[in-house]
């Protein structure tokens, strides 16, 4: 993924959602940005060790759950 493609999908993002469907949308956003850029194993050893705060009661977690003012 380009600069201006993540650019893009976070303008879109902000554009189209709110709450924690805007929050877990940039989550994934960061966390494809992180893997594409040869930051896959720190990201997968994130998610296994915080999978049991950050997850939505299923077990899945495959973010990395940003917490900020973005959750509208």
């Amino acid at each position: 993924m380009t600069p201006a493609q993540s650019a893009a999908r976070a303008r879109e993002i902000v554009a189209t959602m709110t709450g924690n469907a805007k929050h877990r949308s940039f989550d994934e956003l960061i966390n494809q940005i992180a893997r594409e850029a040869g930051h896959g194993e720190a990201v997968s050893i994130f998610e296994k060790h915080a999978a049991s705060c950050h997850n939505e009661g299923n077990g899945k977690m495959h973010t990395l759950y940003l917490c900020g003012p973005i959750n509208g």
